[in-house]
């Protein structure tokens, strides 16, 4: 499994989190956001090509 994290920057430039993942996919009406976020976050993740480098930054503002 991946490990999605509260945000997701995807390639073409959309911004997702728990409160606006659907520009990953289709969301189920029984999940709550973080729910559906973790699921298609883990999806996103695992779609990409082999060579896709991912990085992950802490920030605290």
């Amino acid at each position: 499994m991946a490990v999605p994290t509260l945000a997701l920057p995807t390639l073409d430039g959309r911004w997702t989190d728990p409160w606006n993942a659907s520009p990953l996919g289709d969301l189920c009406p029984e999940e709550a956001g973080a729910e559906a976020n973790w699921r298609l976050s883990d999806a996103y993740l695992r779609g990409l090509t082999k060579d896709a480098l991912i990085v992950q930054l802490l920030c605290h503002c």
